[in-house]
């Protein structure tokens, strides 16, 4: 709003100009708020953007090309033929636009929203690319210095900053962690663990954000997850991240086999890193809690859990006897996730034949009555 008054006091001309104005400060700024308001486990709304991105795109593209065919018609000045083909370039930029749109919907959300915002700033990157030369060279016919010349610079460093910041991950996470940390899943989380643990809500949010801790998987070693008493200096390995920062919060049984645990997360690992060319960043309890005060861990597990982006089952023999693991299951999908983002690693017994049968017979006997806490 700030920024039409300010085009539009510059721009006190023709009535076409500060409707121009309007438009394209309203309309520059509109699609990267419409996607920071939506949140990766927004699953319809992600399509529902991306569909609604598609159709503005080819109404915008069918308008300017209607627009650079009339320019061409006229041909009242020598520059005119350079300020249609600039016009042209837009039309084939906003086609571009439509068609990545459209084929976000057939990825998962989080990596359909990823490449949203990715072809957004492409795309307002270039565009002040061709509006910069626009300002240099008046190819539009414009005289320089003038309310139509200002307009068109600050509409050129708008595109840019809106540009830089759409293709800067760590800008969208920044976004997304507050409204996480404002509403949605983290406040439903904060409340369950302030009714378990009898806190303030606000208490808990601040003290699971201070606790928040991730460790790439790259520094998990075997002898780390054979040891069966708590290890201090495990924590020194995890760094503190923000919430929706962290790739995987794992679940996984103390009382399964470490060596067949470490295998199956090396495999889930490997997958990951030629998948993203980077290695995932894990909540792993032995890791991630601070053994000099676990009763405050414990008491933010629930937001720990809704602070990640997905959640990795390492399913062992024991995993669906142990009490604490089905409860962390129940937590992340009452919390808002999608079970889309749960991804169950089997972990079988060294010497198991068929693996599929192991577990199916298992998973046909589970009675959560059975199930014990420690």
């Amino acid at each position: 709003a700030l920024v039409v008054v300010l085009v539009t006091a510059i721009a006190d001309a023709a009535d076409t100009l500060n409707y121009a104005s309007a438009f394209y400060c309203i309309g520059i700024p509109g699609p990267p708020l419409l996607l920071l308001a939506v949140l990766p486990t927004d699953r319809l709304v992600i399509y529902g953007v991306a569909v609604i991105c598609c159709g503005v795109s080819l109404v915008c593209g069918y308008f300017i090309a209607d627009e650079a065919q009339r320019h061409a018609r006229r041909k009242r000045r020598p520059d005119k033929a350079d300020w249609t083909a600039v016009q042209y370039v837009w039309v084939v930029g906003f086609l571009c636009v439509a068609a990545v749109m459209s084929s976000a919907a057939g990825l998962p959300p989080r990596a359909a929203l990823r490449r949203m915002w990715m072809s957004l700033g492409a795309v307002y990157l270039a565009s002040a690319l061709i509006w910069g030369y626009v300002c240099v060279t008046c190819v539009n016919g414009m005289e320089r210095g003038s309310p139509e010349h200002q307009f068109f610079w600050i509409a050129t460093a708008e595109l840019f900053v809106l540009g830089v910041a759409s293709s800067t991950p760590s800008f969208r996470q920044r976004i997304h962690a507050a409204l996480l940390a404002r509403d949605g899943q983290i406040s439903s989380a904060a409340s369950v663990a302030a009714l378990l643990g009898r806190n303030d809500i606000d208490h808990v949010k601040a003290e699971a954000q201070r606790k928040f801790y991730g460790v790439e998987l790259s520094q998990v070693r075997l002898e780390d997850l054979q040891q069966s008493t708590p290890d201090p200096a495990l924590f020194a390995r995890a760094k503190h991240a923000r919430f929706d920062e962290i790739d995987w919060f794992i679940s996984h049984s103390w009382h399964d086999s470490p060596d067949a645990k470490y295998s199956a997360l090396q495999a889930a690992r490997s997958k990951f890193v030629a998948a993203n060319k980077r290695e995932p960043v894990a909540w792993l309890d032995k890791f991630c809690i601070d053994q000099t005060s676990i009763a405050d861990s414990l008491m933010c597990l629930p937001v720990f859990l809704a602070g990640c982006k997905q959640l990795y089952l390492f399913c062992g023999p024991t995993f669906l006897e142990r009490l604490w693991c089905l409860l962390e299951i129940f937590v992340y999908l009452e919390m808002g996730g999608r079970v889309d983002d749960v991804t169950l690693v089997l972990a079988p017994p060294e010497g198991t034949d068929d693996v599929d049968a192991y577990f199916e017979e298992r998973f046909a006997r589970f009675d959560v009555s059975h199930a014990t806490c420690f």
